[in-house]
């Protein structure tokens, strides 16, 4: 109980005080899980952001009608084109996690990224990248961070090159031991409407692969198709057909991979919007069936807001999540239900109530 009045001192003291100074933002979150065998138990979540520019702080907690269960508390600073944020977890049991992330360029010509995580007993791992030149020609490094010390330094040369007839680009692929691959791409326009691609792939062991990619586009560029070839030292590898299609509001992408004159696999992907809903899907399989597939969707249907979320693999049906909710001026209701092979799952009740200051 005591540390359930500490958090909402906390919050009401915050608010207080910062009150006359930016937007504050206070939530409350109620939440009722329920499966096939009842109701099970009631939570609270508070929540609470304060905005200022160039700052953003925020404090979450989540309580159980038993115990306290969670908190979490998050800052960050930006200005012009640094941002830096620090955020951290607190359980019963202590701080069990805290993530510090820091991310400037200068001048467009340089940029830093650099990610620290942190547990209970300390640092974990991070990671550092830099990058120096300009878009067509710099150079990027990383390393992975660990409590030993630097691990994993990689590196990478681009460059590109712009033509009226073409273009040219290049990637070279740096480890610890050296070299590890170069891929060079060149890009000749033979019409207003037709594009030949040649990409080849270098390692140290020599050539590895040249793709060649043929692509036109027509219907005033609401229909693209290209056609690839993929070669190796053995010879033809790999063919592929792919189709790119604009429909009003919705992107259609498919694509049929072949290895020699046999369907190897097929892939399809769309996004966009049907009506009021928007749609993400993607679809990988072969002729033996579908592998991957999954698909998002969200809308407006009689006043409510509602969206449906499917997994599926070459096992069937994972997983099913169908949700809906309803905005009433400050308050938020919602309900959803997850489904898996099994059947129901379980699914929860939420009402949260938001008060900007």
């Amino acid at each position: 109980m005591s540390a359930r009045l500490l958090w909402l001192t906390l919050v009401f003291c915050s608010v207080s005080v910062f009150d006359g100074w930016a937007q504050t933002t206070l939530t409350f979150t109620s939440s009722l899980p329920f499966d096939l065998g009842g109701f099970g138990d009631l939570s609270f979540e508070g929540s609470w952001s304060w905005q200022r520019a160039p700052w953003t702080v925020g404090a979450s907690a989540t309580l159980t009608t038993k115990s306290f269960e969670n908190a979490k508390l998050s800052v960050s600073y930006q200005v012009s084109q640094i941002h830096a944020s620090a955020t951290a977890t607190l359980t019963p049991h202590g701080l069990t996690s805290a993530e510090i992330q820091l991310k400037a360029e200068f001048t467009g010509l340089a940029s830093l990224e650099n990610t620290l995580n942190f547990g209970r007993r300390g640092f974990k791992n991070g990671k550092v990248t830099v990058k120096l030149g300009p878009s067509n020609l710099n150079v990027t490094g990383s390393a992975q961070l660990t409590p030993e010390g630097i691990a994993a330094p990689t590196g990478t040369l681009n460059f590109s090159l712009a033509q009226e007839l073409g273009d040219l680009s290049g990637t070279t692929n740096f480890s610890a031991h050296g070299f590890k691959q170069q891929s060079l791409s060149a890009v000749g326009y033979l019409s207003d409407d037709w594009t030949l691609t040649m990409t080849s792939l270098i390692t140290p062991r020599g050539f590895q692969s040249e793709t060649f990619d043929l692509a036109t586009t027509l219907w005033d560029g609401l229909l693209s198709l290209s056609f690839s070839v993929t070669i190796e030292s053995r010879g033809i590898t790999s063919e592929g057909v792919s189709l790119d299609l604009m429909l009003d509001g919705l992107f259609v992408q498919a694509s049929l991979d072949f290895a020699g004159l046999e369907l190897s696999g097929f892939q399809l992907m769309a996004n966009g919007f049907l009506g009021d809903f928007s749609l993400d899907t993607f679809i990988m399989g072969s002729f033996e069936g579908i592998q991957f597939a999954t698909l998002t969707t969200s809308g407006e249907l009689f006043g409510f807001s509602v969206s449906a979320s499917l997994d599926m693999s070459v096992f069937g049906l994972d997983n099913l999540s169908l949700g809906l909710s309803r905005s009433l001026g400050r308050w938020a209701l919602s309900a959803e239900g997850n489904f898996g092979a099994d059947g129901f799952q379980g699914g929860s009740l939420k009402a949260s109530y938001t008060l900007k200051i």
